[in-house]
């Protein structure tokens, strides 16, 4: 399951920061593809996951905004 809230939180900060190439992008639905069976087993896995990733995404950013903030003062 970490591995899985990890390529989703991963392919998130990739997008936002711009980096996203066809490439990443297909490499990482493959291997999210690879989590189907797991996701249609547990029905609450992509909701669980899903949430627990934008937590460390918003976590990261937060504290990369606030280096910023410390470098511009």
């Amino acid at each position: 399951k970490e591995e899985l809230i990890a390529e989703i939180g991963a392919s998130a900060l990739v997008n936002y920061c711009g980096l996203e190439t066809d490439d990443s992008f297909k490499n990482n639905t493959a291997y999210i593809q690879s989590w189907l069976k797991a996701l249609k087993d547990d029905k609450k896995l992509i909701v669980s996951a899903s949430g627990k990733a934008d937590k460390a995404v918003t976590m990261i950013l937060d504290e990369q905004t606030a280096e910023q903030a410390d470098d511009e003062e």
